[in-house]
């Protein structure tokens, strides 16, 4: 350090000068400060060409609290960055494009993350937080909230093929898998809720089981993962959002839980591996090209060719097979079959009693005409020998 050309500076009566001095090399041509109602400053990288970033703890004479909002934003180069410990808050896409950057280390006192923060970070393989750090904390380098309920981002380009969540997370972050590039397999265990986009973009995103307590999957979930082939869909899912399964290729077949109401637009489009679906009974809303849609050489959406959809009959999936010329069959379902034997029996069993009341009406019917008859004989018979007993009392 250069005591000298800090007395100078001081002796000139240049404090700000002064304080240029004392920070690292390059701070003060590289970050601008923005000044905080509190007084303190929130820094913005100007240096795009920067690969290394020690920011300093005070600029222009306030203390640093915060990374401003696209802090980093643009800066390629950017391999590591050191955090000083004044750092209370960083803002939205901090990091954004920071293709380079290997590792992150989050001071004690940081108290808020904004979103999308680490989002382009293809070469992440590590978030750390300070073990002091009361609102944060690092699991493997994965980074969650203190307590373990949200899990707000997995690094990129951590290693290792596969990932089981624990039994305390419920909640995933926006874009907190997106870019994964070594994920193959993913079970998220007792999550009930996942923010927009979630997986998008994991090239060797193979297999996940998503837990039965999630109910929507929102955006592009799994948009662009090309190399996944199975999904377990929740049991109590009933929104699959706007371009969730976008370009998934190499997926070649579904099931949809029953509770499924709502496919959003183009959830579907370039599933080229499916050539079927089964629609549940409940669906009552598929947005535009979300089912059976590809695109040509041309780039334009197109049918995927031999595709065809199964569904009850009367449901809203015919007339999205309908109205988007896709062939296929409508099959009565399983309540609507029971209905029928149910009916048919009732149906019988009328008839049955029908039958039967006539037959005994018959019966009774002849029973009576024959009783009558035997009545009006007798009677016959008894004014036949009256009348012969007055015959014989005449001729006496």
């Amino acid at each position: 350090m250069n005591y000298h050309k800090i007395a100078a500076a001081l002796a000139a009566g240049g404090l700000a000068l002064a304080m240029t001095a004392l920070l690292p090399a390059g701070a003060a041509d590289s970050f601008e400060a923005i000044e905080q109602s509190d007084g303190t400053v929130s820094v913005r990288c100007t240096d795009k060409e920067l690969i290394h970033a020690d920011i300093p703890e005070t600029l222009d004479g306030k203390e640093v609290t915060g990374l401003a909002e696209n802090c980093f934003d643009g800066c390629k180069s950017l391999e590591t960055v050191t955090l000083p410990d004044t750092l209370k808050t960083i803002g939205d896409y901090a990091f954004q494009g920071c293709a380079m950057l290997e590792t992150v280390e989050i001071p004690a006192q940081v108290t808020d993350i904004g979103d999308f923060v680490f989002e382009g970070c293809t070469s992440l393989e590590s978030i750390d937080v300070d073990d002091e750090n009361a609102d944060f904390a690092d699991f493997d380098g994965i980074l969650y909230s203190r307590n373990g309920t949200l899990l707000i981002r997995y690094p990129a380009a951590k290693e290792g093929e596969s990932y089981t969540t624990g039994a305390e997370c419920g909640r995933i972050s926006p874009w907190a898998f997106t870019d994964c590039r070594n994920l193959q397999t993913v079970t998220l265990t007792s999550v009930n809720a996942m923010g927009a986009d979630c997986f998008m973009n994991c090239k060797s995103l193979q297999e996940v089981t998503l837990s039965d307590d999630i109910e929507e999957l929102i955006g592009a979930s799994f948009a662009r993962c090309e190399s996944l082939k199975k999904i377990h869909l929740p049991e109590n899912l009933k929104s699959i959002g706007d371009n969730c399964f976008f370009g998934c290729s190499a997926l070649t077949g579904i099931e949809f839980p029953e509770k499924l109401e709502t496919i959003g637009e183009k959830a579907f489009f370039g599933c080229v591996g499916i050539s079927e679906m089964t629609m549940p009974a409940k669906v009552k809303e598929i947005g535009e090209q979300a089912i059976g849609y590809s695109v040509n050489s041309e780039g334009e959406p197109v049918l995927i060719p031999n595709f065809k959809m199964y569904m009850p009959a009367a449901s809203v999936s015919i007339k999205y097979a309908r109205e988007n010329g896709i062939a296929y069959q409508g099959s009565v379902s399983q309540n609507m079959v029971l209905f029928v034997i149910v009916g048919t029996l009732l149906v019988i069993l009328l008839v049955v009693g029908a039958v039967t009341s006539v037959r005994r009406s018959r019966r009774l019917a002849r029973e009576e005409a024959e009783r009558i008859a035997e009545e009006e004989k007798q009677k016959k018979l008894a004014e036949r020998r009256a009348a012969k007993k007055r015959a014989k009392e005449q001729k006496g």
